[in-house]
């Protein structure tokens, strides 16, 4: 079992899940349409992005998308030429640098904290870390590094869309967007799937999202594209290795890598994971809905703790915790309030509001965006729970949201202590320092 920091232990019941008052859906704005930054494929060069036109532009929506498609044909080009000191001067390194073998993995699901942790986390000189420079423009960062970061300013907002968090190419940043721009818009010359061996596409094609799920967990992927996505991964971690000195062991965040534990272990077999959750449900705002739960096939209700998520044929609907006796230690276990509402779907409807129109070249609707927040949630957790007991004791520590929240320096030092790093002291000055720049910081309201 890992150590936790307030973990969880899922208690799963098949169910079915009755709709009273409407289902929880994403509300689109379409703000962002036609802006030209923030977008994840910025950094993507001119052959892959022909590549991909070629052969998937039909099912592109150049209206109102041909400005940006327009804007990221040339940004390409730049691109590619970028790239060519990296690729002429540093190739050989890269390809003799080796990773280390004790790498340290944050998992969760979007809108848990995983930034948050990644953020403190990030403050420990001893990692190699992924930032919004090399995860941007994964072809160029490695030789041209702050003269690159000064030309690409324009195309980076000071906060992030989603939060208002501060943001800048020194951000500790997804590894996952490098390997989305490095892989993430080829496929085989005869492939039916419209690109993509990273799950982040579906910002790009929200309505051909249901083709990128082999790249969660990578099982179900071809044969090709599973390589394609390991060797576009180790590469960039050589880069990233071999800008921080070429020895130091890799910090990583990407919320998708919570449904790769498997592939993980087979790259990294001492790898440490870091698993983050946050309670779904907090009292906000006035809109109800119902959930009903009954048993399947005439069975007895089983008592659920923790974001179980229901299935009845298609639909995917978070289902409250349902309280029988005492809450469980480490649970979210209470009885819902009837004005509660999925604070992780709201936080996640919110980002996708906010920040998908930034990246999308197609159209999205709130039917399926409300789709791919719930059927990744129910992935990730699925793949995670299964993946769990593969981890070696000692390797995995479970931490809540609101432990973290509330005190970020005891918590950090809680997961030192039972991941065995030592030198926490050393590091809780500047965590202590990073904290306090966040005094001010004011979270959304989603009511």
């Amino acid at each position: 079992m890992p150590d936790q920091v307030g973990g969880m232990e899922d208690q799963q019941a098949e169910c079915r899940c009755i709709d009273v008052q409407g289902s929880p859906t994403v509300t689109l704005t379409h703000r962002h349409t036609f802006a030209l930054k923030n977008n994840m494929l910025s950094g993507v060069t001119l052959p892959a992005w022909l590549s991909f036109l070629w052969r998937h532009g039909g099912r592109l929506d150049w209206w109102p998308y041909a400005p940006r498609i327009g804007f990221l044909t040339l940004l390409s080009a730049v691109n590619s030429l970028l790239a060519v000191p990296d690729w002429v001067l540093m190739r050989r390194r890269v390809a003799a640098t080796h990773l280390h073998p004790d790498p340290v993995f944050i998992l969760g699901h979007p809108r848990t904290g995983t930034t948050h942790l990644h953020n403190l986390l990030s403050r420990d000189a001893r990692f190699a870390c992924v930032d919004t420079l090399a995860a941007g423009f994964p072809s160029a960062f490695l030789t041209l590094g702050p003269a690159l970061a000064r030309l690409a300013a324009p195309l980076l907002d000071p906060t992030r869309p989603m939060d208002a968090m501060a943001l800048s190419f020194q951000t500790p940043a997804e590894d996952e967007i490098a390997v989305c721009a490095l892989t993430g818009i080829h496929g085989p010359p005869n492939s039916v799937r419209p690109g993509g061996t990273s799950p982040y596409m579906p910002l790009v094609m929200m309505r051909d999202q249901a083709l990128f799920q082999p790249y969660y967990q990578l099982e179900s992927a071809s044969a090709a594209d599973t390589a394609r996505w390991l060797d576009a991964f180790t590469w960039f971690l050589k880069k990233v290795t071999l800008r921080a000195g070429g020895h130091k062991p890799l910090l990583l965040k990407s919320p998708v890598h919570t449904a790769r534990v498997p592939l993980l272990l087979k790259l990294f077999p001492r790898a440490k994971f870091i698993y983050i959750h946050r309670d779904p449900y907090t009292v906000r705002g006035p809109r109800v809905w119902g959930w009903l739960a009954a048993p399947v096939h005439g069975e007895s209700a089983v008592p659920r703790q923790g974001p179980a998520v229901a299935r009845t044929g298609t639909q995917r609907r978070l289902d409250p915790p349902i309280s029988h006796g005492p809450p469980v230690s480490g649970t979210c276990a209470h009885t819902p309030h009837p004005n509660q509402t999925p604070q992780v779907f709201s936080s996640a409807a919110h980002m996708a509001d906010s920040y998908y129109p930034y990246t999308a070249l197609q159209r999205m609707t709130p039917p399926d965006v409300t789709r791919f927040i719930l059927d990744q949630f129910s992935l990730l957790h699925d793949a995670y729970q299964a993946a769990k007991p593969l981890i070696p004791p000692g390797n995995l520590v479970e931490v809540s949201f609101a432990e973290l929240e509330a005190d970020a320096v005891g918590t950090l030092r809680s997961i030192y202590d039972r991941l065995g790093l030592a030198g926490f002291d050393r590091v809780e000055p500047d965590v202590q320092h990073y904290c306090s720049t966040l005094a001010d910081f004011k979270k959304n309201d989603l009511e």
